[in-house]
């Protein structure tokens, strides 16, 4: 009996223990927060992913802002380096205008001695450098001055006469400046037999002496003359010039049309109204006039008597 008694009693302390033990497991597991949903495991993650976005889009911003300033920065730095190079500039010509300008002014009396004194090379080289100095868009003749030794001026062309179809000239010039009498009937009298008369080329050179800075008007036919001034090609209109003495060259020919008998070639001031002549010194009249062509001597077949030119 006592055996089974204390048996009993065992079994009640264990049975007694264990219900102990149960109620313990179950009030912790009470004081215990209970674990999330998987909702709630969602929510966190986006909160994170959403908090990392915001970090990202916030230093992007802060890299865009920091880009824009540095661009701003640059910007005013060019402009103020510009500024500064522009104003420097104006400062210098400023400071040259002066000494330009009295430059160009002795060079210009220069121009209107040497012409008084019929020097029109030495004009003309003195224009030259006037206008490169100047900014003449029309370069002036280089012509060598110490050519020039007779001071007498006279108006009119060295004009002579070539066969267009050999390149060769003939022994015929004609002092006359052309307008409409480079091949007259009594041109073509005195040639007839000493010359072929198809494809005729006609070249001549002149200066001209312009007086004063303006625009000046350039009259020629519609076609078949060529009129140029220091090697640039003008058309019929009109053209600034400046105060100078300029080389002058005249080309026009037959060709299977009637240019040569056509041509002619006019220079006058807007101002005024007036025509401008073209001339040459004495001396290079004389020149021309003994110069040789195949060992001929040239022969000036328009009767013309050049005339002095008025300064």
């Amino acid at each position: 009996m006592l055996g089974s008694s204390r048996h009993s009693l065992k079994v009640m302390f264990l049975t007694g223990f264990i219900i102990l033990m149960c109620g313990a497991v179950q009030q912790i597991n009470a004081e215990l927060p209970e674990s999330g949903s998987a909702e709630d495991s969602t929510a966190v993650e986006a909160a994170a992913g959403e908090s990392e976005s915001s970090y990202e889009r916030a230093r992007q911003k802060y890299r865009e802002q920091i880009s824009v300033i540095e661009r701003r920065a640059q910007q005013i730095v060019e402009d103020a380096i510009r500024e500064a190079r522009q104003r420097a500039s104006e400062l210098r010509k400023q400071e040259s205008a002066a000494v330009r300008a009295e430059f160009v002014t002795n060079l210009n009396v220069a121009i209107t001695r040497a012409i008084e004194n019929g020097n029109l090379d030495r004009a003309a080289h003195l224009t030259k450098e006037r206008d490169a100095f100047d900014g003449q868009s029309i370069p002036a003749s280089g012509t060598d001055p110490s050519q020039f030794v007779d001071n007498e001026i006279y108006e009119c062309v060295l004009g002579m006469y070539g066969q267009f179809t050999t390149g060769k000239n003939h022994p015929v010039v004609n002092l006359a400046v052309p307008n409409r009498n480079l091949w007259s009937e009594e041109i073509q009298g005195k040639l007839r037999g000493r010359i072929d008369f198809m494809e005729i080329n006609y070249e001549a050179t002149a200066k001209l002496i312009i007086p004063s800075d303006g625009a000046y008007r350039v009259e020629l036919p519609e076609r078949g003359t060529e009129f140029l001034i220091n090697g640039n090609q003008l058309s019929a209109g009109d053209v600034l010039l400046k105060q100078g003495v300029y080389d002058i060259c005249i080309k026009t020919g037959t060709h299977g049309q009637p240019f040569l008998p056509e041509s002619f070639v006019r220079i006058v001031a807007q101002q005024n109204d007036q025509e401008i002549a073209l001339v040459n010194t004495g001396k290079d009249i004389r020149r021309f006039l003994n110069s040789h062509v195949d060992n001929q001597a040239v022969t000036e077949v328009s009767g013309y008597q050049p005339v002095k030119a008025e300064r």
